[in-house]
């Protein structure tokens, strides 16, 4: 049905109580709903002495019948809904919130809306949901105190924020100067809670400020603390009042009441699961049990941080570091989170990639506050924005489309097309680049992680035919790791050449001037390991301490591919080793250990070894040793 909105029309209702209203008839020189039409929705005004509401709500001619369905604000603050008695006034108005008007520069504001096309026509209506959420640009950081932030709570009044953590163990309070704007927090004391736990993970206070429970990940249990002055933790002593939640959750993170204090709620990574607990005594962690309700959120997020209710219990919110975002939930019955059912969610990881803290206050307008360990920043939010929402199944421009803030993409986005950017690109799953050019110059202190699953392939460069591939700068003092595992890997570092007639030279530390060391290491220097080292080629300042002599011929005798040659063993009388292909300046010491037989030294083919003929062996004693020098490609003489 339609919403409508129709010129004086105003009734009183028969009404007790925050229900649907009963309309009693038109006030006099007024209309009544009945102009509306039966199942109509419009915007609607009660007022009830000096309590008074507005929100939108559908009539129904069969009784005569307002439903409240979305309340926008109250005097109650909020959307909380006022309590009516018989004779209340109720009539059609047009909230200012949802006014559309031009200003004398003939500019004309829209608020927040959601444009839908799914349907046969365009439609427009307001769109107040976590979508239109975004960054304030108000942040507090909170390093200095804390460098393992998780927990996260703000006092009633928004004069206080505490932050708890595991570097500290600690729970720290800022005074806030102006009232829930985090960037005008300051540091004014902490306290420790390490005697009973020493790996807090959430906060949070009574309304009151005089009983504070913190969530401890070590002994995954809740403890109750009590303040003798309302929010100073200064006063604080621990109340000897705890509750374990292991049985339901071992790894927990998030802690939450329902504001009378008789509902409690845990969040924790290793169940992906919001857990709903009974307390005996309002406000008495040690009165809690378990009630058998809980809401998987595995679908969402499999790695849960926080679990916020708002103040009427028909919105839950949870968020975690898997999708680092803030999911929405509506509860069909108020406060049961089995009734949970997801509605959306807003992308945070713009401030932060490791979110561990969450505190929303949902009685008003920008108050919701996330806290991570990535920055060690409290981050604040608006809910109330000047945004547009479109809900189609295709969003297409034939111009220009310029984002000048973030751009937070749900599902796929595809470029058919140049793709610039001038700011960051954060991907929280997979991101197929397949033919990408990026002329970007990183900063001092960016980070390059390409990091794919068990058995990925990442190819750099490998279609490259010229040009140059670098890694590492020429100013860097930091260490390039090149196959890092520990277990069994082969890592390769260049192929051969396959071409007939080429040549392929790897240079290894060439190019270190004059003055300068070059150290280069190959093997394990630790005790009681093994380290082998295969070259097939000449090694430079190496030695084959082992060497046995096979072979009567040059194409049969055993190839040498040290400087140094201990031939320990030669199998027959003039068995005989093989010189590599000669290199000018090169020299090879030979030993025959052998203490029987004469060794034959051949050279490489077309070589020669003194005046001897091409390819002729030259003969070493049994027990002597001799060194040669290349003086070509393929002279070698003895001395």
């Amino acid at each position: 049905m339609a919403l409508v909105v129709a010129d004086r029309v105003w009734e009183t209702t028969s009404t007790s109580g925050t229900g649907t209203l009963t309309l009693s008839g038109a006030v006099s020189g007024y209309q009544t709903f009945a102009v509306i039409g039966n199942g109509n929705t419009t915007y609607y005004t009660i007022t009830n002495g000096t309590n008074w509401e507005v929100g939108i709500g559908t009539y129904t001619s069969s009784g005569t019948t307002l439903s409240r369905d979305t309340v926008l604000s109250s005097s109650l603050g909020g959307t909380t809904k006022i309590n009516v008695t018989p004779g209340s006034f109720v009539f059609v108005d047009y909230p200012a919130s949802k006014a559309v008007y031009e200003d004398a520069s003939n500019i004309v504001t829209i608020p927040t809306l959601a444009i839908d096309t799914s349907g046969t026509d365009a439609q427009i209506a307001p769109n107040i949901g976590i979508t239109g959420w975004n960054y304030s640009g108000l942040s507090k950081s909170i390093t200095a105190e804390e460098a393992t932030p998780n927990g996260l709570f703000i006092s009633s009044d928004g004069l206080n924020m505490y932050v708890n953590g595991a570097t500290g163990d600690d729970v720290n309070q800022y005074t806030l100067s102006t009232a829930f704007n985090v960037s005008t927090a300051t540091f004014v004391r902490l306290f420790s809670t390490s005697a009973q736990d020493s790996s807090p993970q959430d906060i949070f206070f009574k309304p009151d400020g005089l009983s504070m429970f913190i969530m401890g990940g070590t002994n995954d249990t809740v403890f109750q603390y009590t303040l003798s002055s309302a929010f100073d933790i200064s006063t604080a002593t621990y109340a000897s009042k705890s509750f374990s939640v292991t049985s339901q959750e071992n790894a927990p993170t998030g802690l939450w009441f329902k504001p009378d204090g008789t509902v409690m709620y845990v969040i924790g990574t290793t169940s992906d699961a919001v857990f709903q607990y009974t307390l005996g005594t309002a406000w008495d962690v040690s009165t809690a049990s378990y009630s058998g309700i809980s809401f998987s959120f595995a679908t969402q997020e499999t790695s849960g941080q926080q679990v916020n209710l708002s103040a009427d219990g028909l919105t839950m919110w949870v968020f975690g570091t898997t999708g680092d975002d803030i999911n929405q939930y509506a509860l069909g019955t108020a406060f049961n989170v089995s009734t949970a059912v997801f509605e959306n969610s807003f992308y945070i990881g713009f401030q932060e990639t490791s979110p561990t803290g969450l505190f929303i206050d949902s009685t008003a307008n920008n108050r919701v506050y996330l806290v991570g360990s990535a920055t060690d920043t409290v981050f604040q939010y608006n809910t109330a924005t000047n945004s547009i929402s479109a809900v189609t199944d295709v969003f297409n421009t034939t111009s220009n489309a310029r984002v000048q803030g973030n751009l937070a993409v749900q599902s796929n986005a595809y470029v058919d097309g140049a793709l610039s950017v001038q700011g960051n690109i954060t991907t929280s799953g997979s991101t197929s680049l397949s033919t990408t050019s990026i002329s970007a110059t990183l900063t001092a202190t960016s980070t390059i992680t390409l990091q794919g699953t068990t058995t990925s392939t990442i190819a750099l460069g490998t279609s490259v035919t010229s040009g140059t591939i670098s890694v590492g700068g020429t100013s860097g003092t930091g260490t390039i790791t090149v196959g890092q595992s520990t277990v069994s890997q082969t890592t390769n570092i260049q192929a051969g050449a396959t071409a007939s007639g080429s040549t392929k030279t790897m240079n290894i530390g060439t190019a270190g001037l004059s003055g300068s060391t070059t150290a280069i290491n190959i093997g394990s220097a630790v005790s009681g390991a093994t380290s082998t080292t295969t070259l097939n080629g000449l090694a430079v300042n190496s030695i084959s301490a082992a060497v046995s002599a096979a072979g009567t011929t040059q194409g049969t005798a055993t190839g040498l591919v040290s400087n140094i040659n201990n031939v320990t063993v030669v199998t027959a009388a003039a068995a005989g080793v093989r010189l590599p292909t000669a290199v000018a300046g090169m020299r090879i010491l030979v030993r025959n250990s052998d203490s029987a037989d004469t060794l034959s030294i051949y050279p490489a083919t077309g070589g020669t070894i003194n005046a001897l003929s091409a390819n002729a062996a030259f003969t070493l004693a049994a027990g002597s040793t001799i060194e040669l020098m290349a003086t070509t490609t393929t002279q070698w003489y003895t001395f």
